[in-house]
Formats: structure tokens, C-alpha cells, sequence
């Protein structure tokens, strides 16, 4: 019966009906969620950073205080037993010696979050249940959001990669992404722990829609493509660096670089996207000016960046955290980035010169190993950028055998990331101190439920995807 099931769905799938694959998704995330919170290997949903960025709601709806001072004033056992408001545990800390407290994370989510926040403060009132904010209907409200975000995320990923690629090779491709770069554990489990990430997925998944789309009208794509990065700034500043590929957008040399600042039209797009940027991230100026007295602030206060001393070596390969320890899959998403040239020429030169400016920043941040998570998470937002590679690769290689090793492989990969995200659920992989010892000790003590996990990957692949398509 199962197999009916899942052969029938399959055949949906490649009946071009990319809407049963999405279903099917969605159905594993909510089953995940369902286990984990059910089986209680976690704390609320909203806890962690994921506090610091929902706290504007609160603040704004229940407690009319955006300077945040509730928070000092509040047992917060009352509002579903969080730990102790201190110091960098949520983000929301005294601004120097004002007695206003600052939220050192930007607006942007909490502004994606209200309408889902609004209507569960809305059934509340309604049926006369907890409204402090954080009872089950406003925690059940993020976890929505979040499934609803990183739906439209695939969405417009599934529409951008479509333009350039055929059906099968982008289906493939945001499987392995989504289930071997980490972007399923941050739509899932810590979509409201620290949801910057899956925000930033969706809004960066749009902007390269938006680009790809918009030859027919460039004003007018100039115009959301603004309003968009702003988006962006406001859920994660530093992400701001993502209008690289904007503004290098359709420039496929460094001859043709040198050339724009001749370019009147490339200058009139610019110039309307940095109104409407300016425009969008206004909630956010405004609100540094209220608690601060300035329209710019550092919202970190007291941490940063160590410029002359950057953990490239330990992001990229450490066994700590590093991104292609946990995400080995993403390895062929690099290798792929060599393909784009003859694929997507008009992203080749923008990523050319966005990523190794993304990994020095996330490698300089003083805290490289960005605390307690799974894998090197700033880099989840990049998932678009790699599944691009991957699709690339994918389609340049022209021998069959060699496709079918790579798929095979990739497959491989992503059991490997499903073993350790699983570890880390149930807290045998830690939150944070892994070493090469404790690798050694896990495949020592649960090689089994890797061989396992990979086990039931290929045979799915080779049942599912591999039958299917030799049929077609």
C-alpha cells in the first residue's frame, strides 16, 4: 500500500505536476515537526535568536513598548518558560547606560511573521485564550510561517532554475538542496530558532526570479528588486551583500564591468532600486532612531567582525561546523559554478565575486562557528546560488553513465546530512564542540544507522527516480 502511495505520488510528479512534489515536502516537514516537539526533544518553538526576532510583534500588538522594556520588567516563565531574559541570550540588551533596550536583529522578520501573528492574536481574543504572546496559538502561528515562507521559497526557485533547465534536472536539484544543504532542518525544527536563514532563503529565491524575469520590463523588475533587497537587509543586515548580483547582474566579463559606469540605463536601475530600498527599510531606521537616537546603528553593540583573522579553512572544512563536513552535497554545487558561464551567463561574473566575499564575512564574524546549530548555517540563504551550480553541472555533463554516478552520489550525500541532522535532534551530535573525537566516536557507535538511512535512499532513488525515468 505504501509503495502504491508513493508510486502513484511519483507519477504525479512527473506528469508535470511539480505541486505533488511540494505536498510531499511539506507533508515530512509538519510529520518532523509533529515527532520532535511530540516526542519533547525540544524547548518552544520560539526560543533562541528566533526570540530576539519575534519580539517586535509583542512589543508592537500586546505591550504598545517598542522600547522593549517589558522584557526587563517580565517573568518570562509567564511567557512559556523561557530562560532567564540575560545578556545575549535573546538579543534584546540595554542600549549602553539609557535604560532602553536594543534588539540587535533586524525587523524584517517579525514584519514577514505578522499577518500569521495577527490571526493567531486575533483566535485568541476570539476564544478568550492566553494572549501574552507566547501561548501554543502564537507559537503554532511561527511554525506556519515558516512552512508557508519556505514554500514560496521552492516556489519562485522552482520558477527561476525552470527558465534555464528542464523539469527533471531542477525537481533533482532542489531535492538534493533541500534535503543535503541543510535547508529542510532550517524550514523545520529551526525555522523559529534562528529564522533568519529561511526568510533570507525565500527573499533571495525571489530576487533571482525577479532578475531572470525581468528583460521585458527592467524598470519596472528594477522597482521589486528593491523592495526585495530591502526585505533582505531588514531580516539579516549583513545580507545586504546579496545586491552584488543585483547590480553585476547581466555583466558576463570584467571588460563589460569597467563599462558600466558609462551605462545611463544601468545607472537609472540602480538609482530607482536604491529609492525603493531606501523606502522599504524606513521601519527599520525608524526604529533604531526611537531606541537609539540615530538613524544608523550597529544593532551588535559589542561583538564583530575579525577582519586580519578569518576562519576560511574552519567554515569551509573544520569538524566543528564546517559546510562541506555536514553539506557534502554542496561540493558538486561548486564544482557546477565552473558550468555556469555556458548555462546562466548573465549570473556567472555576480557569483564569481559575491561568494568569496560571502565566505571571508561569514569566516571573520568572531563567532565563526555561529553557536549552537547544525552545520554552517549563514550559509542556508545561499542555497539558490548553489542549486544554480548544481543544475549547471547537472546539465553539462553529457555522458549518461556519469549523470547517473552523480545523481547516485548526491543521493549519498544527502543520506550523510539526514544521519547527522537526526544525531543532532536527538542531541547525540551536540550543539556546539564538535572535534574529529567525537566524529570518530558517533560512526563507531552509529555506523549502523548511516548504512541504514543510506541504505533506504538509494533504493528509493533507484525504486522512484531511476524506474521512472528509464520508463519515460
Amino acid at each position: 500500500m505504501v509503495n502504491m502511495i508513493l508510486h502513484n505520488l511519483f507519477n504525479g510528479l512527473q506528469q508535470r505536476r511539480p505541486v505533488f512534489y511540494l505536498l510531499a515536502v511539506l507533508l515530512l516537514c509538519v510529520c518532523s515537526v509533529c515527532a520532535f516537539y511530540g516526542l519533547g526533544l525540544g524547548g518552544p518553538p520560539i526560543q533562541s535568536d528566533g526570540f530576539g526576532y519575534y519580539a517586535y510583534l509583542p512589543s508592537i500588538f500586546i505591550y504598545h513598548d517598542i522600547s522593549m522594556k517589558w522584557l526587563a520588567k517580565t517573568d518570562l516563565k509567564l511567557l512559556g518558560h523561557y530562560p532567564p531574559f540575560e545578556e545575549g541570550w535573546t538579543g534584546v540588551n540595554e542600549y549602553g547606560s539609557s535604560g532602553r533596550y536594543l534588539n540587535q536583529y533586524g525587523i524584517g522578520v517579525s514584519v514577514m511573521m505578522s499577518p500569521f501573528f495577527l490571526i493567531a492574536n486575533e483566535l485568541v481574543q476570539i476564544f478568550g485564550l492566553d494572549s501574552n504572546g507566547y501561548s501554543v496559538a502564537y507559537q503554532i502561528s511561527a511554525i506556519i510561517s515558516g512552512f508557508f515562507y519556505f514554500s514560496l521559497g521552492l516556489i519562485f526557485l522552482f520558477k527561476f532554475l525552470g527558465l534555464y533547465f528542464g523539469k527533471d534536472k531542477v525537481l533533482f536539484t532542489l531535492f538534493v538542496h533541500v534535503m543535503g544543504a541543510g535547508l529542510f532542518f532550517y524550514a523545520t525544527l529551526d525555522s523559529t530558532a534562528v529564522p533568519s536563514h529561511l526568510y533570507s532563503f525565500c527573499l533571495v529565491s525571489t530576487m533571482l526570479w525577479v532578475l531572470a524575469s525581468s528583460s521585458r520590463y527592467p524598470l519596472l523588475f528594477a522597482i521589486i528588486t528593491g523592495f526585495v533587497l530591502g526585505m533582505i537587509f531588514m531580516v539579516r543586515n549583513i545580507n545586504i551583500l546579496f545586491g552584488i548580483i543585483f547590480a553585476l547582474f547581466g555583466i558576463k566579463s570584467f571588460k563589460e564591468l569597467v563599462g558600466i559606469i558609462f551605462n545611463k540605463s544601468w545607472w537609472i536601475r540602480m538609482i530607482l532600486a536604491g529609492c525603493v530600498f531606501a523606502i522599504t527599510i524606513l521601519p527599520q531606521l525608524f526604529y533604531w532612531k526611537v531606541v537609539t537616537g540615530n538613524w544608523i546603528v550597529y544593532s551588535y553593540q559589542n561583538v564583530g567582525f575579525k577582519w586580519l583573522s578569518p576562519e576560511i579553512l574552519n567554515v569551509l572544512f573544520g569538524f566543528r561546523k564546517g559546510l562541506f563536513i555536514y553539506y557534502p552535497v554542496l561540493i558538486f554545487s561548486v564544482v557546477g559554478f565552473f558550468y555556469l558561464r555556458k548555462f546562466m551567463p548573465e549570473f556567472s561574473l555576480p557569483l564569481l565575486v559575491f561568494f568569496p566575499i560571502n565566505v571571508y564575512l561569514i569566516s571573520s564574524w568572531h563567532c565563526w562557528w555561529y553557536g549552537g546549530s547544525f552545520g554552517m548555517r549563514p550559509f542556508v540563504e545561499s542555497t539558490p546560488l548553489f542549486a544554480m551550480g548544481f543544475c549547471s553541472l547537472l546539465s553539462g555533463i553529457k555522458k549518461k553513465s556519469v549523470q547517473d554516478l552523480l545523481e547516485l552520489t548526491s543521493v549519498i550525500c544527502c543520506a550523510w546530512t539526514i544521519f547527522y541532522m537526526l544525531l543532532y535532534w536527538f542531541g547525540v551530535l551536540p550543539f556546539d564542540g564538535m572535534n574529529w573525537k567525537r566524529h570518530l566516536w558517533i560512526w563507531y557507535r552509529f555506523d549502523w544507522l548511516f548504512l541504514l538511512i543510506m541504505g533506504t535512499s538509494i533504493l528509493l532513488y533507484l525504486k522512484l527516480w531511476k524506474q521512472e525515468s528509464l520508463v519515460r
